[in-house]
């Protein structure tokens, strides 16, 4: 169709929010952000330490960016509603990395809040088009109280 006035026709679709060139899309999701407990975040407290959080982002390229939002003691229904989900979504990774269950399981979370707030992460993250990768916290150590040593 031939619009005698361009300049004119262009103005209202961007008026009506329409996209107009190229440039104007957002760009596509990229980078990693890695969310999780202290078993994915270095402790700030104690100088030198480090996680596997800090080694992943030391062995990307410097074209994607990691992004570590892992904080000790986060748990997994604080990060869904209090704000860390949207944090970590805001920075359109396209991979979405999710250290949780640690300090879940010492806060004594139950099985199924923490499963349906790790569904619903997962969906959020894969509506904003990131892809949730889970990640196993190691197994506990679990020591006597009487004797403070490793349980046999």
């Amino acid at each position: 169709m031939n619009y005698p006035h361009p300049p004119l026709f262009a103005a209202l679709l961007l008026a009506a929010g329409c996209a107009v060139s190229p440039t104007s899309r957002p760009a596509p999701p990229s980078g990693v952000v890695i969310a999780g407990n202290g078993r994915t975040a270095a402790d700030p407290a104690v100088p030198g330490s480090a996680v596997w959080g800090d080694a992943f982002a030391a062995l990307m390229r410097a074209e994607v960016p990691v992004t570590n939002l892992a904080a000790a003691g986060l748990l997994l229904d604080t990060f869904a509603s209090g704000g860390g989900l949207e944090a970590a979504l805001a920075a359109r990774p396209a991979c979405l990395v999710l250290g949780f269950g640690q300090a879940d399981a010492e806060a004594k979370t139950d099985v199924a809040a923490f499963a349906s707030n790790l569904t619903q992460v997962i969906a959020a993250a894969r509506a904003r088009g990131a892809e949730p990768v889970l990640v196993t916290p190691p197994v506990l150590r679990v020591n006597d109280p009487t004797t403070g040593k490793p349980a046999a």
